[in-house]
């Protein structure tokens, strides 16, 4: 997918990115303007963390037992080592300095994305002796891109990376009309919606108006879980004296992103600051929903284990249908168990942020390891099943029954 197309999809692809970018950047700002904070547990809990995985990794077979314990204390000796420096260099970082690095990246990012797509996003290559593209100016972006749409005035690109320039130059009035075009020339698009209320917020000061406020609904029409456009309908209703809208608006938001699997610490953060403003009690958080456990009887064709020891390690595992190659569970029994029950929960995730309830379809393998490796090998032995649903499957039926290649 180039930056040329003009497929609505493409134009979808770069409004989502170009709006996520906005997100990051007053995010920033945010941070920014809050006051700094110490963390002196951070240290500590990426210790237990990666303390952890070296365990989770260890009991799945890739870390050999002798090296384990000499890993345990290099890992402790090079975070006390961290510690010694951070105490060293670290000083406190003012607001000022803070937000003079944010709005370092609010101008840095624009300037850079935009110039790379009018340079490299062109049809033909550039003439020879073109003065290189991170030389533009922003008015040598907006004639460029000016050119580009007499060219072709049906294309929403060009117009949408306008009104991106417009932006980030402060010209809300034209980044308004700007993305105006874009919506006429590609209707219906959520994240275009979004960024053209963003504009007439940015115009108007700060305020999400009635025009902007329509803009957000209707993208949330479009996609009702979208955590930008319920987040931006949440400041709405606040402005508007709707404190209990606005609530549950971010509540929605909260939701949307427990299960889109996105961090709602942020969330979390401004309905404290929403409760504490109007006088409303905090609504208690919503707990993800936690896998029970995908219960698998796992069995052995008898003609090809009979000749292996009982002591032979067999791997039952569970990895995501499309996506890291890391199994979000893993557990490990003697061949001597089987035929054995199975249950693959989270408590046996190589990482935190993979784990069994994060999926909603696995496949799974039992593995009868004749090297005792948890990679697979020629010669070993296994089965699998899937795709399978991680909730109210009951239990499944695992045969080892083929030899691994």
């Amino acid at each position: 997918m180039t930056p040329d197309s003009t497929e609505p999809a493409a134009l979808v692809f770069w409004s989502a990115a170009g709006f996520f970018l906005l997100i990051v950047v007053a995010r920033l700002v945010r941070a920014a303007w809050r006051p700094s904070a110490s963390d002196p547990g951070a240290m500590q809990r990426v210790y237990e963390a990666q303390r952890s995985a070296l365990a989770r990794a260890g009991a799945a077979g890739e870390v050999a037992p002798g090296q384990l314990h000499a890993l345990e204390q290099e890992l402790a000796r090079a975070t006390l080592d961290d510690a010694d420096r951070a105490a060293v260099r670290i000083k406190p970082v003012s607001r000022v300095e803070r937000l003079i690095l944010a709005l370092l990246v609010v101008v840095m990012v624009p300037a850079i994305a935009i110039p790379v797509y009018l340079r490299y996003g062109s049809p033909t290559p550039p003439a020879t002796g073109e003065a290189p593209a991170h030389h533009m100016s922003p008015a040598d972006m907006v004639a460029e891109l000016e050119k580009r749409i007499a060219a072709t005035p049906e294309d929403p690109e060009p117009q949408l990376w306008l009104a991106r320039v417009h932006m980030s130059t402060g010209d809300y009035a034209k980044a308004v009309q700007a993305f105006e075009v874009v919506n006429r020339l590609v209707p219906g698009q959520a994240p275009v919606l979004l960024q053209w209320a963003d504009a007439l917020a940015m115009q108007a000061d700060g305020r999400i108006d009635a025009a902007a406020t329509a803009l957000i609904d209707e993208a949330l029409t479009l996609e009702p879980d979208n955590v930008t456009g319920l987040w931006l309908a949440g400041v709405a209703a606040e402005q508007a004296g709707k404190p209990a809208a606005a609530m549950s608006y971010l509540q929605r938001a909260r939701a949307a992103s427990i299960e889109a699997d996105l961090p709602i610490a942020e969330i979390e953060a401004q309905i404290s600051e929403l409760a504490a403003r109007s006088g409303q009690p905090v609504p208690e958080a919503q707990e993800t929903s936690v896998s029970s456990g995908l219960q698998l009887e796992v069995t052995v064709d008898p003609a090809l284990a009979e000749r292996l020891p009982p002591e032979t390690v067999v791997y039952v595992l569970a990895k995501a249908v499309s996506g890291p190659p890391m199994p979000l569970a893993v557990t490990r029994i003697p061949l001597s168990a089987l035929p054995e029950t199975v249950t693959l929960d989270d408590s046996m995730a190589m990482a935190p942020q993979l784990k069994l309830s994060t999926a909603k379809e696995v496949m799974v393998t039992a593995r009868i390891s004749r090297s005792g490796d948890a990679v697979a090998r020629s010669g070993d032995l296994e089965g699998s099943l899937g795709p399978v649903a991680t909730q109210g499957t009951g239990t499944l039926k695992l045969r080892i029954d083929r030899i691994v290649p």
